[in-house]
C-alpha cells in the first residue's frame, strides 16, 4: 500500500534532465528546486523509525546534506545509503556519520576509491570497518561486488539488449531491498537486483523498469 501522508505539495519538484547521444553518451543536468530546502526539521524521526529501511541517496545542497546526518544518528531504522558521486566527493570524513549507521552502501567502484583511495575490492573492506554490515559495490557491464563478514560475492550481469543505463544503480538497490524485505539469502537478494537492472536498461527512461 502507498503512504503519501508526509508528501509535501508546496514548491516545485527536483527535475534531472537526460540526454542520451546515438553512442550512449550522456549529460545528466540537474535542477534541485525544492530538493535544495530540504532541512531536518522536514523529517518526522518517528515516523521514519516505523519503517524497516531507509534509503538515502545524494543532495547537491549543504543543508539536505546535514539533515541526513543528523537523520542517520536519530534513528533506529536500518540505512540504505547510496552515496553517488556527489556525496564521495566530499570524502570520507564529510560521510563518516552516515556510514557508521549505515546497514547496506550501494557505491559503485569508482565511489569506493574516491572515498578509500583503494580498488574496489580492498575498499569495500576499508567500509566495512567504519560499522557498515553489507557493501553492494555496482560494477556496470562487470557485475556487481559484495561484501559483509561473512560472506564474499561476485555476481555477473545478464546478457541482453543495452539501451538506457541511466537509473540502474537506482533499480539494483531497489531489487536488493526487495530482497531482504523478504528474508532472501544475500546471493538471492544480489541476483534479484541483478536481474531488476538488467531488465532497466532494455529501454529508455522507466519503459522497462520492473513493477
Amino acid at each position: 500500500m502507498e503512504d503519501t501522508e508526509k508528501i509535501k505539495r508546496e514548491g516545485r519538484s527536483g527535475l534531472c534532465v537526460v540526454l542520451l547521444g546515438k553512442g550512449k553518451d550522456r549529460s545528466i543536468i540537474i535542477l534541485p528546486h525544492t530538493n535544495d530546502a530540504l532541512s531536518y526539521s522536514d523529517l518526522d524521526p518517528e515516523y521514519v523509525d516505523e519503517a524497516e529501511f531507509l534509503h538515502m541517496s545524494s543532495f547537491l545542497g549543504d543543508v539536505p546534506f546535514e539533515a541526513q546526518k543528523r537523520i542517520a544518528r536519530k534513528t533506529r531504522t536500518k540505512i540504505s545509503f547510496d552515496p553517488g558521486e556527489p556525496h564521495a566527493s566530499k570524502g570520507m570524513k564529510e560521510l563518516i556519520p552516515i556510514l557508521e549507521r549505515t546497514f547496506i552502501l550501494f557505491p559503485t567502484g569508482r565511489e569506493v576509491e574516491i572515498l578509500t583511495h583503494h580498488d574496489y575490492k580492498e575498499g569495500c573492506k576499508e567500509l566495512l570497518k567504519l560499522g557498515v554490515e553489507i557493501v553492494a559495490c555496482k560494477l556496470g557491464e562487470r557485475g556487481s561486488y559484495i561484501l559483509c563478514q561473512e560472506e564474499e560475492l561476485e555476481i555477473f550481469p545478464q546478457e541482453g539488449k543495452i539501451v538506457d543505463t541511466t537509473g540502474a544503480g537506482d533499480v539494483y538497490a531497489a531489487g536488493f531491498l526487495a530482497g531482504l524485505l523478504k528474508k532472501l539469502s544475500l546471493v538471492e537478494c544480489a541476483r534479484l537486483a541483478t536481474l531488476a537492472a538488467s531488465q532497466g536498461i532494455r529501454g529508455f527512461g522507466r519503459n522497462t523498469y520492473p513493477d
